[in-house]
């Protein structure tokens, strides 16, 4: 009687996993061998035939994706199935050595951003995470940069539209002080402000050699002194090539100065994006001059978005 009860929760239990395949393989709109074979896969909602899938249906697509040797990247933005998900995502990185990019974009993920930060840490091959718009508190975004601080893989980090604000900025200053492998970094809109602004530029300008190539701080709040800050550091450093400040005005004629100076004073930089800071003719006057400037210093002509 025992062993027929095991038979009949087996046949229920296989029945129930079948079932959710089939109701998966219907919300993608495709079959589900190709989350083994393929290796780019674009899973966010819009690209979905039943709508945005749910927690539950996240793990099926993991272990399906998990044994794909083909893997690269897999993108699972817009589905809202919120922090439930995040250990699926985590098993994911950790049993999926062939993937190179996770993006896990508008899933209200929270507190779960800081659980895969953890895994993400401990893996070798991982190379871009892209987390924007989670609802990352200050807190979790310094567990996230605590944890990520010892990868030596991860090159490019989205944490973009999280309001982690500037305690999550100061951190994350910390993380690319440590950091011998991050390139690049967006932290557009997390309003980081003045103070968090001021510890990436500090932790930027220490050394001029750092790994950090590319850096979004769009819509931070950044002020007069964070501007200034940023202006000291491109003095020093000699590794950063693009930088994007815009929204971040208006701009007061001192910070503009300082970035005009330190345009002349650095050679490196090939992008630098000041759309929308309330610039006037004569602010703009002068940072092209300085860019004219500085040009012939350059790799390549610095390109200025004004």
């Amino acid at each position: 009687m025992h062993a027929l009860r095991q038979a009949s929760r087996s046949l229920s239990s296989s029945a129930s996993k079948t079932a959710a395949l089939e109701q998966l393989s219907t919300a993608l709109g495709r079959q589900l061998t190709d989350l083994q074979t393929e290796a780019h896969l674009d899973l966010r909602k819009k690209k979905l035939a039943g709508g945005e899938l749910d927690a539950d249906q996240i793990g099926l697509v993991v272990d399906l994706v998990a044994v794909n040797p083909n893997v690269q990247s897999l993108d699972l933005s817009t589905n809202g199935f919120g922090a439930d998900g995040s250990a699926a995502l985590s098993r994911l990185v950790r049993s999926c050595a062939p993937l190179r990019h996770l993006a896990s974009g508008q899933n209200n993920l929270r507190g779960g951003v800081a659980e895969l930060a953890a895994e993400v840490a401990q893996s070798p091959t991982l190379w871009r995470l892209d987390v924007p718009a989670n609802a990352v508190s200050a807190a979790t975004c310094v567990s996230v940069a605590a944890a990520l601080a010892a990868n030596g893989a991860l090159r490019e980090l989205d944490l973009s539209w999280n309001p982690f604000g500037p305690v999550g900025g100061a951190a994350l200053a910390e993380l690319l002080a440590a950091s011998r492998a991050l390139q690049g970094l967006n932290l557009a809109g997390c309003g980081i402000s003045r103070a968090g602004t001021v510890a990436v530029a500090e932790a930027l300008g220490a050394a001029p050699e750092t790994p950090l190539r590319h850096l979004d701080l769009r819509e931070n709040f950044v002020g007069r002194e964070g501007v200034e800050g940023l202006a000291a550091m491109l003095r020093r450093n000699s590794s950063l090539q693009s930088l994007e400040l815009g929204g971040n005005g208006p701009l007061e004629r001192e910070a503009v100065e300082a970035l005009a100076g330190a345009i002349e004073a650095n050679g490196t930089l090939l992008s630098l994006g000041l759309q929308n800071n309330g610039l006037d003719e004569a602010s703009k006057a002068a940072l092209w001059s300085a860019k004219e400037a500085s040009d012939a210093r350059r790799s390549g002509p610095l390109h200025l978005s004004l």
